[in-house]
């Protein structure tokens, strides 16, 4: 008997969002909010089944220069998406400000990785590598916020009320905490 996989979801969701798209549905619209909300959803249940596969669907993919289509997915539609999932706290010209394919968005996947290894490894957010990595991080979401600092804050504050913002990003709760204090260690407070 065949076993359906979670990855066996992806076509019907991808094609969804593309109609939604066609059809010029705005991303604050309850239909497109839904799409969102599901696509997170199914990203999670897809990396618990396969961890491997988040960069097909998680948009990593779109800061790989002539990255393929992973089955329809593609970055207009990507923007879509982020537009979807950041509606509640941004607006529609503050979510297309957000620079998402500049060069330090480029190595996101490394920093975050570099950054996870630190912390599993249990090094103090105060070492000189971490505090190295912080500045990175710090360096690229002024990179993805376009030097605005009112963007920034608006960002900074959805991810932290609404983790699952990040959820499909490789930022996690733990991880999301870890760079808190990584900041408060920098700033000269104890860590």
């Amino acid at each position: 008997m065949y076993e359906k996989k979670v990855r066996d979801e992806w076509p019907a969701l991808i094609a969804a969002m593309r109609d939604a798209m066609d059809r010029q549905r705005s991303p604050r619209d309850a239909e497109v909010q839904a799409l969102a909300r599901q696509w997170m959803d199914l990203l999670r249940r897809t990396v618990s089944e396969d961890p491997d596969v988040l960069h097909d669907y998680d948009g990593t993919q779109r800061l790989e220069p002539d990255s393929p289509s992973q089955g329809g997915i593609d970055l207009p539609m990507l923007d879509y998406l982020s537009a979807a999932l950041w509606a509640k706290y941004l607006t529609l010209d503050e979510s297309k400000r957000l620079c998402t394919d500049g060069p330090k968005q480029r190595e996101r996947a490394r920093l975050l990785s570099a950054l996870r290894e630190e912390m599993n490894r249990g090094v103090s957010v105060a070492s000189p590598a971490v505090q190295q990595l912080f500045r990175q991080w710090e360096s690229a979401l002024d990179e993805l916020t376009s030097g605005d600092v009112e963007l920034r804050r608006k960002w900074t504050t959805a991810a932290r009320s609404d983790p699952d913002l990040l959820a499909g990003s490789g930022v996690d709760t733990r991880l999301q905490n870890y760079l808190r204090r990584a900041r408060l260690a920098k700033d000269g407070w104890a860590a």
